[in-house]
C-alpha cells in the first residue's frame, strides 16, 4: 500500500476528532466529557517541575496536587478516565453533555484557562466517552 493510498483512507474511529456532542437525553443516551487527558509522563514531568522525584509514589502526589490546585472550581472541574487512542489516560473534567448547564462550560474560556495554567499546557481538552468520573 502506497502512502498516497494509506493518505486517503478515512481516519478511524478512535482517532476522528471529536465534536460537540448533543446534549444528553432519551433521545441521545451518549455521555460525554470535555476534558484534558494526561499521561503518567506527562505527570512525571509535572510533578518533577514542581519539586517532586520521579517515582511513582510522587507521581501520584503530583497528580493529587494538581486536583487540590483546581479544588476552588468545585463541581466546575473534576477528575476522570477516558481513553485517549485505545489507552486509559487520568483527565480532568471541565465540561459534560448532561445538563444545558454542564454543556455551557464548554465555553466557559476562563474555566478553561484556569486548568491550562494549573497543567502547564497548551493543549485543548477534547470531547470523549469517560470511563470514569
Amino acid at each position: 500500500m502506497s502512502l498516497q493510498t494509506i493518505d486517503a483512507q478515512p481516519p478511524s474511529p478512535k482517532t476522528r476528532p471529536r465534536r460537540r456532542p448533543p446534549l444528553y437525553s432519551a433521545a441521545n443516551p451518549h455521555f460525554h466529557v470535555l476534558a484534558f487527558p494526561t499521561t503518567y509522563f506527562f505527570l512525571q514531568q509535572w510533578g518533577i517541575d514542581h519539586g517532586f522525584t520521579d517515582d511513582e509514589a510522587e507521581t501520584n502526589a503530583a497528580w493529587r496536587t494538581i486536583s487540590s490546585r483546581l479544588w476552588h472550581l468545585g463541581p466546575r472541574c473534576q477528575q476522570g478516565v477516558i481513553y485517549v487512542d485505545d489507552i486509559e489516560s487520568l483527565c480532568i473534567v471541565v465540561a459534560s453533555n448532561r445538563t444545558a448547564a454542564d454543556m455551557a462550560r464548554a465555553d466557559d474560556q476562563e474555566l478553561i484557562q484556569t486548568v491550562k495554567t494549573v497543567l502547564g499546557t497548551k493543549g485543548k481538552p477534547v470531547w470523549r466517552k469517560p470511563i470514569q468520573i
